[in-house]
Formats: C-alpha cells, sequence, structure tokens
C-alpha cells in the first residue's frame, strides 16, 4: 500500500491495549475489498525517530447533508466494530492526543473530518476537546456500541464467571437445550476449538453463517466476493500471528453453531456469531455463547467482546462499550457554514417540516 509507514506494525505490536481493527493487515484488507480506488492520506505523529500515533484517512469530495464538501474519513464499514487507531497514548499521559491533534489540525483541504464509529472514552475524545478548544465547530453523535463480558479469573467468586451476571431463565434455557439436544441427536453437544487458518474449517463456517436469513438477504460472506476475500485474509493473517479462533459446536458431524473470532492477547474479539437454522428450536446460539465464554475462562482470557449490541446479547451482559460519530468542522467560513446547517438549520428545518404534516394531517 502506497504511503504505509513502514514502521506501522511496530507500532501496533507495542500498543498495551491492541484490537484487531488497526492491525495493518486488517485495514490493507478492508482498502483492497471495498474501497480499492479511493485517495489515501497517512496521519502520522513521531517523537523523534518513533512512530507514534497513525490513522490511515480517505480523501474525497463527497456530498453531505445535500451540501458538496471535501472530506478526510476513517476508513471503516459494518464489518469493523469500531475505529482502528492506532496511538501510543493520550493527554493524560504521555501527550498523544494533543500531536494527534496537531496532525489533523495540519491536513490542508478538508471542510470535514470523520470518523464513522469510535470507543467513547478514547483518544478521539481528547481530539474532540481539543478540536473545540481551538475553535473547530465539532458533533458528535451515540454510535451504538459493542456487548463485552469480564471473565475475571481471580478470588472466590470466580469459579464460573460467564454465568455470574446472567438471570435464572436463561440459565434453565441452557439447561433445557443441552438436554433437548441429546434427546434429539442422539449424543451431547461438543466444542471445537481451531486456529489453523484451514481451508475446509472455513468453509465449513462461511456454509453455516450463510444457511439462514444472512444467505436469503444477501448479507452472508458468501454473498459476497469482497466480503469473502476479507475473511479470507484476515483468518489467514490471525492465524499466523495464531490470533484466529473459529468455534464449531457439533453433534457427532452435525455442525449446530459457530463462530469466528479474533484473539489479542487476553482479550477475544468475536466477529461472526452463527448458526444453523435447521437446529433454531433448540437454541444452539445461546449454548454457543456459553461455550465460547467457558472456552475462553478456562484459556486465560479476561475479556469477550460479542461484537455490536443486540437484543440476544443483552441477556448475557449489561455491559456495554459505547460508540461516537465525530464530525469535525474546519474553521474556515465553510466548514462553519456546514457545521451551522448539521448542527441548526437541518434540525430546525426538520421540526418544521413534522410539525407542517401534523396540522395538514386529514382527521
Amino acid at each position: 500500500m502506497a504511503g504505509a509507514p513502514a514502521d506501522w506494525r511496530d507500532l501496533w505490536q507495542e500498543l498495551v491495549h491492541r484490537e484487531p481493527f488497526a492491525h495493518p493487515e486488517w485495514v490493507h484488507a478492508y482498502l483492497r475489498c471495498f474501497e480499492p480506488d479511493v485517495r489515501l492520506v497517512w496521519l502520522e505523529s513521531r517523537v523523534g525517530s518513533r512512530l507514534d500515533a497513525l490513522i490511515p484517512l480517505i480523501r474525497e469530495a463527497r456530498v453531505y447533508d445535500g451540501l458538496p464538501a471535501r472530506v478526510l474519513r476513517v476508513p471503516m464499514n459494518d464489518h469493523c466494530f469500531r475505529c482502528g487507531l492506532l496511538a501510543r497514548g493520550t493527554d493524560r499521559d504521555d501527550g498523544g492526543a494533543e500531536r494527534l491533534w496537531a496532525a489533523i489540525a495540519g491536513q490542508t483541504g478538508w471542510d470535514l473530518f470523520c470518523v464513522p464509529k469510535y470507543a467513547v472514552g478514547g483518544a478521539f475524545d481528547d481530539v474532540a476537546r481539543r478540536a473545540r478548544s481551538a475553535g473547530y465547530p465539532v458533533l458528535t453523535r451515540p454510535a451504538g456500541g459493542t456487548r463485552f463480558v469480564p471473565l475475571a479469573n481471580d478470588g472466590p467468586a470466580a469459579q464460573r464467571p460467564w454465568l455470574d451476571t446472567i438471570d435464572a431463565s436463561l440459565k434453565r434455557r441452557l439447561r433445557k437445550t443441552s438436554r433437548l439436544i441429546q434427546e434429539s441427536l442422539g449424543a451431547a453437544p461438543l466444542l471445537e476449538h481451531c486456529e489453523a487458518a484451514d481451508a475446509a474449517q472455513l468453509e465449513r463456517f462461511y456454509a453455516i453463517e450463510g444457511s439462514g436469513w444472512k444467505g436469503r438477504e444477501g448479507t452472508a460472506i458468501l454473498c459476497s466476493a469482497a466480503t469473502r476475500a476479507f475473511y479470507d485474509t484476515v483468518a489467514e493473517t490471525m492465524a499466523t500471528d495464531r490470533a484466529l479462533v473459529l468455534h464449531f459446536l457439533t453433534v457427532q458431524d452435525v455442525t449446530l453453531a459457530a463462530a469466528f473470532s479474533v484473539r489479542l492477547d487476553d482479550r477475544l474479539f468475536v466477529l461472526k456469531f452463527s448458526y444453523d437454522e435447521k437446529y433454531a428450536k433448540y437454541g444452539p446460539g445461546n449454548l454457543l455463547s456459553s461455550d465460547v465464554l467457558r472456552d475462553s475462562w478456562e484459556r486465560g482470557i479476561r475479556e469477550v467482546d460479542f461484537g455490536p449490541d443486540a437484543e440476544y446479547k443483552q441477556a448475557w451482559t449489561p455491559h456495554v462499550q459505547e460508540h461516537q460519530s465525530l464530525y469535525l468542522f474546519n474553521r474556515s467560513a465553510y466548514g462553519t457554514l456546514l457545521y451551522a446547517y448539521r448542527a441548526r438549520l437541518r434540525p430546525w428545518l426538520g421540526g418544521l417540516i413534522r410539525r407542517r404534516r401534523g396540522t395538514t394531517a386529514e382527521p
């Protein structure tokens, strides 16, 4: 990838809290598969010769809320939980956010800087505060979040921490699910743990993931050559780093459910949960979730990120990593106009239209 810093991977390896979304090959794969023809900008900060922070950005001219704008945005889509920012520190320790903001402000020829989704409480919150202090108009908007399960491995109360926060009804469903599967299919369900990017195992996962509504609606991995290529690359890269984890819930030679995950240090990121809808009446998804948490705890993982929030995940954990979107407008006349339209005029017009429709509606 032209222009990418040679020490990008070294920076990623040295971060205390690594996430797959900032891995060099994750970003390379995303750009090759989903946005191969964009114009890239590498925003970096260095302390001496040491790479301190890095953001790959896409520079583009686009229509924003009906108005033309020159945009710098972080490359990401629905296959990324949040922005993969690489930064060694924030203003609370070694001044990383200050240097990051300086790199953004030093760019020319832009009206809007956009981060579609990032973790609340991270470096981009510090960047937003610094931008406001410097007179740049800033908007942040809620952007969902991910559910995560802490797996404390110490203390007498942590014998089965993945069951500590679920209610009695879910525990009963898990016991009933296991019993029904054994009675109907002739054996108890077992969990397989695979760390190799084996082609047959990947095909097995893709088949399960595409067997239900995702396949019918055309959103499964197998429905898109670009999406398939992306996950193939991620699997191969993470397996090389001994970070890929495929889980399969099986009964004899039948696969009921599967998960595609990445393990980094003591955290597991579940990128995809899937189950075979032929066995939906048994509730294999909940049983897979329980077994993945148990397997993770036994292997020393202290946190499992279940991915984007969904109703069925709420039964497993009350813990949410909130996300936001960041829209940072240049303090030029046109950037200020874009901000005024988005923050004030557009909401006012929307309210006026809704009120107008309400007064003209027929009884």
